[in-house]
């Protein structure tokens, strides 16, 4: 199958480009000019490498015609609006302009890579903008499928940040101690990023999961100190856990919302406290017949040398 694949570059995407190229799909990589490197040497033998940038319709024109299937990956943890970097633009405008430029160019299969809790009046733009371009999708007329993981673990030595990277990167600042957002109660279900990758690949060719969204958590919950104990564990060092209050932090970060040095923003802090746990269950691991992995399996292949 020939497959244009958005966001390659980014930590999901980099594995399912692999997943793909073993599929023996054909690829085409849509990568902006100054990212072109961060596709492996031993990928590019076997993809075409489309420069462009998924903000800009016109830099891939001409490009779609005779693919297959469209997948787009991108997505921003914060947004910049001060330097034209938005929720709005990134998980709304380019998905549409794709979807669109799919339309003119014939391609009949769109897979979207969206969030777990994306929904109508959502309490933050990220998951708004998600829930719109999910919206215009499912309107357009094509063949879709769209994806809403939890938050994702996996290849944390890739050098790509991913949730789990960040609190080791946390517990590594920290001498003494590891801050906690509030009570640190809140639930998480985690999902391995072989096992989104190998959702996305599987689809497809699996008429079944056209027209179906598919909400991704792993098969255990775990509550935030839960995770900050497995990390822990596992890397054999002790902390205590500093709990700073959930006003504080949603002060400070209202503050310091516009800067990248400071490691949360506002909108975080509210999703993180409304948790990301799939409560309609985990079915599509029987339906596109995917073993799970369990996170701390998981995890200690990849923090093994940290």
């Amino acid at each position: 199958m020939n497959v244009f694949l958005t966001g390659a570059t980014g930590y999901v995407g980099n594995k399912i480009l692999s997943a793909l190229i073993n599929s023996k799909h054909h690829v085409s990589v849509l990568v902006r000019n100054d990212s072109a490197n961060k596709i492996p040497d031993n990928f590019k033998s076997g993809i075409k490498i489309v420069k462009g940038d998924v903000t800009n319709h016109k830099s891939y024109a001409g490009q779609l015609s005779g693919c297959d299937a469209i997948i787009y990956l991108p997505g921003l943890i914060r947004e910049f609006p001060e330097r034209g970097i938005t929720f709005k633009q990134i998980h709304f405008d380019s998905v549409k302009n794709l979807i669109d430029s799919s339309k003119r160019e014939g391609v009949k299969r769109f897979l979207l890579m969206s969030a777990n809790g994306v929904k109508p009046n959502a309490s933050t733009k990220y998951l708004r903008t998600k829930y719109d371009a999910e919206e215009y999708l499912k309107q357009s007329g094509l063949s879709w499928t769209i994806f809403r993981p939890s938050v994702i673990f996996g290849d944390e030595n890739e050098g790509r940040n991913n949730f789990i990277s960040v609190i080791i990167d946390l517990l590594n600042q920290m001498p003494l101690f590891v801050p906690v957002i509030g009570n640190g109660e809140y639930r998480f279900q985690p999902i391995s990023i072989e096992n989104v990758a190998d959702a996305f690949v599987k689809s497809l060719e699996m008429g079944k999961t056209i027209s179906k969204t598919y909400c991704m958590c792993g098969n255990e919950i775990f509550t935030y100190n839960q995770l900050v104990n497995i990390i822990l564990k596992i890397i054999n060092r002790k902390k205590i856990k500093l709990h700073v209050p959930v006003w504080e932090m949603k002060l400070l970060a209202k503050l310091f919302d516009k800067y990248e040095w400071f490691p949360v923003t506002h909108d975080q802090i509210t999703m993180l406290l409304e948790e990301n746990i799939c409560r309609g269950g985990t079915d599509f691991f029987e339906e596109l017949n995917i073993e799970p992995i369990y996170l701390e399996n998981g995890l200690k292949v990849f923090l093994k040398n940290i």
